[in-house]
């Protein structure tokens, strides 16, 4: 078919259109104007996807709340889980723990591990850091404390039991629930071990989540300490589903010791106290004073011999003590004392928690110390058992003459001095009592104070003045002083010296 033929047959199916009146350009505007239609959506991919994701993250919170991984989320609401294996305190608190029992009757006191003391953890309240330790006890159970030794938590021999005890105040369970509210914080223990969160109600009516941790066996607890500036009216421990399971309220009176399901230590009848010494017996003499010591810490004194120089020390009372050198207690030994208000003839005391033999016992009057001693330094009565206690009385003399005199009012007003001027009111304040040393290696007999003012080895400094003591044993004891403070020393172990 030709081209003039086609035409002709589209011409006869068409309507003639050569009159028709229209406007093509304003047809080609509008055409241009019309956007393009949108492709069709993948709906089906993009809900695969949705399906895929929202599977994913809900095994993660399966896997989360039923695995161990769960207490990296619990650290991140409060709860934070530490192994009993963390790093071992410094020696002055292990000997703070060893001496928890010093003093206490036998069947009382807790008889912490001393040896296996942990740092398990650090909280902040009222602008200070206070690093918690923890202590085991043989029969189980814990002893805590920060190290501000101000807040202890306290000794605990066994977990208590969870009991269902709501009262009117709105306490629940308060055995697994313990906290006392100091002047600006709150402290306390949670025996719960679901615990997950644990939060603080105020007075005002608003509260808060504050962190805790829990450590793992054999403490097996947790332990929280935190600031705050209104008063607290409750504590809620929760566990990871939002349910309450302990609360502790301000108003909270605990239960009566009968219902107790755990009879604590302090409830209990203490065991009944020796009424003599039992052998092996220690025995020794002093100022005309015997002393009889068993190895049940029964200690008789007989006074009745006492020379007229210590009746008159000893005739408004003393104090009496005895004392052994023990783990941590090697420089400064481990006491446990008694004391009388009138001198008597015969004096017994029974030392408990204390570990025997003793190495020796003292007397002391309620006259003080000052410097200088009537006594220099010395006690009453000072009664060796061992050669140990006679070096230790020897040492001690020397250690607190010379924290006497360093910590005397008189010594204070003329700390900050130096040179020509510390030497010109030593002179004129004390004297031929106290020697100026030409160097540091000078000698000095026992029982007098001499200092040095110049550079000494490694340790002091130039322009400050360093007193020193010798004890009769040889060994010297030095007080540094730098711009009126004490700088260093090394007599503090066997001193109260500030």
């Amino acid at each position: 078919m030709s081209n003039t033929l086609l035409f002709e047959k589209l011409d006869q199916l068409v309507d003639d259109c050569a009159g028709a009146r229209g406007d093509w350009d304003d047809v080609l505007q509008r055409a241009l104007a019309l956007e393009p239609p949108a492709p069709p959506r993948p709906r089906r991919v993009r809900s695969r996807r949705a399906l895929v994701w929202a599977v994913a993250v809900s095994s993660l919170v399966v896997i989360l709340f039923a695995t161990p991984a769960f207490g990296l989320l619990r650290d991140w609401i409060g709860r934070k889980d530490v192994p009993f294996t963390g790093k071992t305190a410094p020696l002055v608190v292990k000997r703070d723990f060893a001496d928890l029992s010093l003093g206490m009757q036998e069947g009382l006191f807790p008889q912490a591990i001393a040896s296996q003391t942990r740092k398990v953890g650090v909280f902040r309240a009222s602008g200070k850091n206070y690093v918690l330790y923890v202590a085991p006890i043989r029969k189980g159970g814990f002893c805590a404390m920060f190290s501000d030794l101000s807040r202890f938590l306290g000794c605990l021999e066994t977990r208590p039991i969870a009991k269902d005890y709501p009262n009117s105040h709105g306490a629940v369970n308060p055995y697994l629930l313990k906290v006392s509210v100091g002047q600006w914080d709150v402290s306390g223990l949670v025996f719960a071990k679901d615990a997950a969160s644990l939060s603080v109600e105020y007075q005002d009516g608003s509260s808060e989540q504050i962190p805790f941790v829990y450590v793992s066996k054999p403490i097996d607890a947790g332990f929280f300490l935190h600031g705050f500036r209104q008063g607290v009216a409750a504590v809620s421990v929760r566990d990871s589903r939002g349910k309450l399971i302990a609360r502790w309220t301000s108003d909270y009176s605990p239960p009566a010791p009968e219902a107790l399901s755990v009879t604590p230590r302090y409830l209990r009848s203490p065991p009944p106290l020796p009424t003599k010494p039992t052998p092996p017996l220690q025995r020794d003499r002093a100022n005309g004073v015997s002393a009889v010591a068993g190895k049940n810490g029964f200690v008789i004194f007989d006074l009745s011999g006492a020379s007229e120089k210590v009746r008159a020390l000893l005739a408004e009372g003393a104090s009496t003590d005895c004392f052994a050198f023990t783990p941590y207690h090697e420089e400064s030994p481990a006491g446990a004392g008694g004391g009388f208000n009138q001198l008597r003839p015969r004096v017994v005391q029974v030392y408990q928690g204390l570990a025997t033999p003793f190495d020796g016992c003292t007397i002391r009057g309620r006259y003080g110390h000052r410097w200088p001693d009537r006594l220099h330094s010395h006690d009453a009565v000072e009664i060796a058992f061992t050669a140990r206690a006679k070096t230790y009385f020897a040492d001690h003399a020397a250690a607190r003459d010379l924290a006497l005199f360093a910590g005397s009012n008189r010594m204070r007003q003329i700390r900050r001095l130096s040179g020509e001027a510390l030497e010109t009111a030593i002179s004129r304040k004390y004297g031929a009592a106290i020697t100026h040393l030409p160097s540091s290696v000078s000698p000095l007999p026992p029982g007098r104070i001499g200092y040095f003012d110049h550079a000494y080895g490694a340790t002091f400094f130039a322009g400050e003045p360093t007193f020193f003591e010798y004890s009769t044993t040889g060994r010297r004891f030095y007080v540094t002083i730098n711009k009126g403070k004490i700088a260093s020393e090394n007599v503090r172990e066997l001193t109260l010296l500030r």
